[in-house]
């Protein structure tokens, strides 16, 4: 047993060193995505990694809906659906074994979703489920 362990050091090592999903287009490592939908609206998601926090999942997904809206030649958005989803990237068991089972030490990973449709104008009344899309890019840039 201790020999396995001494040849998985190297996967170890690099399991505890990755790196949190960077703001990307989907691939493996997770990334955001979108797909329109027959009506005009479009669904988008970010996934990140075990080790993208939910906050910066949130705030990509955000982001991503912003630079579509403004890519479709629109100012604002409107989040007409949300949700999440929290999923285990991997666990660790107690004599170090690698699981997909209950482990001692487990990494989640964050998925959000958001449906949302394009406004040609301002709403004449405000929501928090409105956002001006160039105004968010400025204030929540990395």
């Amino acid at each position: 047993m201790r020999y396995l362990f001494l040849a998985l050091l190297p996967f170890y090592a690099l399991l505890f060193c990755s790196c949190a999903t960077p703001y990307q287009a989907a691939d493996m490592d997770g990334g955001y995505s979108e797909i329109r939908q027959p009506y005009g609206s479009y669904i988008v998601e970010f996934q990140g990694n075990g080790h993208t926090s939910k906050e910066v999942v949130v705030k990509y997904l955000l982001r991503r809906c912003a630079e579509l809206t403004i890519q479709k030649g629109y100012r604002y958005f409107q989040i007409i659906d949300r949700n999440s989803k929290e999923g285990v990237d991997y666990q660790l068991g107690s004599g170090g074994g690698f699981s997909l089972g209950h482990g001692d030490y487990s990494l989640s990973k964050y998925i959000e979703r958001a449906e949302i449709k394009f406004l040609p104008q301002k709403p004449s009344t405000p929501s928090e489920s409105i956002y001006d899309a160039p105004i968010y890019l400025k204030t929540n840039h990395d």
